[in-house]
């Protein structure tokens, strides 16, 4: 089993833990899949990979999507163990469906959720166009500009950022 996040360096959108497991006599095939950090990947590959990996039945996965919203009420906490609380309810989740975890072939999946992600506002002028949703990203920089408001502060969608 491998478990990996997507997600933590944005300002936008959620945090997503993934994990994939196999059986140890499968993890040589899946080496040979030409899978890689998913930045180095275009999209439409990622993509490609995501979908052949739903199709094969010698492997699983699950995933833990963290909303924008409780990642902003975390971080205001003292423990702020996001990543272990994460991973641990991973394992668990899997351990429960019998899945029996020996080994950790050390796989690798990144994925960004934040170009699904289903904005709640419905003000007109809020649009997708936010880039990456990091904080040096031009575009998300003028993605953040744009939508924010004087009153209500930002969408939904971003998190709170702790200034040092």
């Amino acid at each position: 089993m491998g478990i990996n996040e997507a997600g933590r360096g944005p300002v936008l959108g959620p945090m997503v833990y993934g994990c994939l497991y196999c059986t140890p006599s499968y993890q040589n095939t899946l080496s040979s899949l030409n899978f890689a950090d998913s930045k180095t990947l275009k999209e439409e590959k990622r993509e490609e990979l995501f979908e052949n990996l739903k199709a094969d039945e010698s492997i699983g996965w699950a995933v833990d999507v963290i909303d924008p919203r409780e990642l902003s009420a975390k971080m205001l906490k003292k423990r702020k163990i996001i990543s272990h609380d994460s991973a641990m309810g991973l394992v668990t989740k899997v351990l429960n469906m019998g899945v029996l975890l020996t080994e950790d072939p050390g796989l690798s999946a990144d994925e960004t959720a934040l170009r699904e992600w289903v904005l709640e506002e419905t003000a007109e002028e809020l649009h997708k166009g936010f880039g990456s949703g990091y904080p040096g990203d031009p575009s998300t920089k003028a993605w953040l500009e744009h939508n924010k408001h004087f009153v209500f502060g930002f969408p939904s969608l971003v998190r709170f950022l702790r200034i040092s």
